[in-house]
């Protein structure tokens, strides 16, 4: 990760040349813009849900709750990993990572996916932003894009024909790659 370190003594501050995420990681991010619009240069977000549901969010205790065990379960893991459309190579860590969370931060996690919403302060970020989606994802995050464009000025979208959630970044690394580097000015 690039950044440059500014200002003195203990009052340094942190700008980072590229920030973003996927998802989760892609909600993160857009709240760190919206706290404060100068902490990078450029933000790639991909996947953001950033319209809540009420109703998925008050569903997902109780169905966490009889669903978990399932999550220790290989067979389980495996069906849940090709829904999702992660690479093959990734499934050891993907099971691995996944048997580790607990039912208390499971729940935490996907209810705050699911109750996010956009900060009206995200458009006063400096940065240049970026904001990407598949083609065939849900509705509702192809929609987040839209919001996330029209709320962020002189953001950039770009809805990828054929690709499901997250499959930019995880199922085309090189392609995104390549993306990061041209948004950075090829350094």
């Amino acid at each position: 990760m690039k950044y440059r370190i500014f200002g003195n003594g203990d009052k340094d501050t942190i700008l980072l040349l590229h920030g973003g995420g996927l998802s989760l990681g892609g909600q993160v991010a857009l709240e760190m813009l919206a706290q404060r619009g100068d902490i990078c240069e450029n933000a790639v977000i991909e996947s953001a849900l950033v319209i809540p549901s009420k109703v998925t969010a008050a569903l997902l205790p109780s169905s966490l709750k009889m669903s978990y065990g399932l999550i220790q379960k290989e067979w389980f893991a495996r069906k849940q990993f090709a829904a999702l459309r992660i690479p093959e190579e990734f499934f050891e860590d993907y099971f691995r990572d996944t048997k580790e969370i607990t039912l208390k931060n499971m729940t935490a996690f996907l209810t705050a996916n699911q109750q996010y919403e956009l900060k009206s302060s995200v458009k006063d970020t400096s940065a240049r932003v970026y904001v990407f989606a598949g083609g065939k994802e849900i509705k509702s995050v192809k929609r987040s894009a839209e919001m996330i464009n029209k709320a962020v000025k002189g953001s950039s979208i770009e809805v990828l024909d054929g690709m499901y959630h997250g499959e930019f970044s995880m199922k085309y690394a090189e392609r995104y790659a390549d993306k990061i580097i041209d948004i950075c000015g090829g350094k």
